[in-house]
């Protein structure tokens, strides 16, 4: 007796339930209505004989057997797509599919994509921007750029550059208020992440700083907290306080004088930029045009950030 699964539109379904924690979104996203998205599911669990979520007034979640067959479902489907996409006669490039961290996407890889556009013109990039750690096998994405602590890439990553960190400010507040000396913040708003991200990554943060430049902290005019890197880039642009930037995330930015470095070099943090592609997408043309693009703008990105922050500490 047949005992496989016969509806893959109830497993795509049920994936996307899974994922957004809600029926109305992923049925939203397939284009149905709610009723239908829940028939079907209902009919998966039926064929299953067991639940696969629990449900709630304001979401769903997945009971252990549901996470069970995501598990495994995210994958196979994935892998079925692959395939169907080879299968397919096509005119052309394939699109390539790139995920990662928002800030690195706003700062860094957003503004450079018209430069892979101009000399790959045929190939459409899908950028997903998420703080969320993508499986790229599980979810179809060809490439990933991640950020890896201890200078070192993952086996089978590819290096891009790495990072340093440096006091950054706008031509028109450093006129108002001229940067000197640490002593000279006092005057200033600091621009920082939320206390929770701070206390994630320290090394990040004003007090590593002042610790690693061997002065004392002192307390600023003000403070404005953000959670995310370019936002704390953004106000910096607006003049709004004394950023902590990566150096590398805004290379450009530095290059142009729209943020100036102050208070010396910048310090050398464990941090590295990497890309990792996903195996079955190693050997497409697409995928290895891109490769090549992202190393070449790492490398202009490493000798910028080296002429516009000065000697290392």
């Amino acid at each position: 007796m047949n005992q496989s699964l016969n509806n893959l539109h109830a497993l795509r379904g049920f994936l996307l339930a899974a994922r957004h924690g809600s029926f109305t979104r992923a049925a939203a996203e397939l284009h149905v209505t709610q009723s239908a998205l829940s028939r079907q599911i209902q009919s998966l669990e039926e064929e299953l004989e067991t639940p696969l979520f629990v449900r709630t007034t304001r979401k769903v979640s997945l009971t252990s057997a549901g996470q069970r067959l995501a598990h495994v479902a995210a994958r196979a489907l994935a892998e079925i797509d692959t395939v169907a996409q080879e299968l397919r006669p096509r005119s052309g490039p394939r699109p390539i599919t790139v995920t990662t961290f928002a800030s690195f996407a706003t700062l860094w890889l957003i503004p450079r994509l018209d430069r892979f556009a101009r000399i790959q013109p045929c190939i459409d990039v899908h950028c997903m921007a998420t703080d969320r750690v993508v499986d790229i096998d599980a979810e179809g994405v060809d490439i990933a750029f991640r950020g890896m602590t201890g200078r070192k890439a993952l086996p089978g990553a590819i290096m891009l550059f790495a990072e340093r960190t440096s006091p950054v400010a706008s031509p028109a507040l450093l006129a108002r208020l001229p940067v000197e000396t640490p002593v000279d913040l006092a005057k200033h708003t600091l621009l920082g992440w939320e206390q929770q991200y701070e206390t994630r990554f320290p090394k990040f943060g004003w007090a590593y700083w002042f610790e690693q430049a061997g002065v004392e902290p002192v307390r600023p005019k003000n403070t404005l907290r953000f959670s995310n890197h370019d936002q704390i880039i953004q106000a910096a642009l607006a003049g709004q306080g004394v950023a902590l930037a990566r150096t590398a995330l805004v290379a450009e930015m530095l290059r142009d004088k729209q943020l100036i470095p102050i208070l010396g070099g910048a310090l050398d943090e464990d941090l590295v930029y990497c890309l990792v592609v996903a195996e079955r997408a190693r050997a497409r043309p697409e995928v290895l045009a891109f490769i090549d693009w992202a190393k070449s703008e790492a490398a202009l990105t490493t000798r910028m950030t080296a002429c516009t922050t000065g000697g290392r500490r």
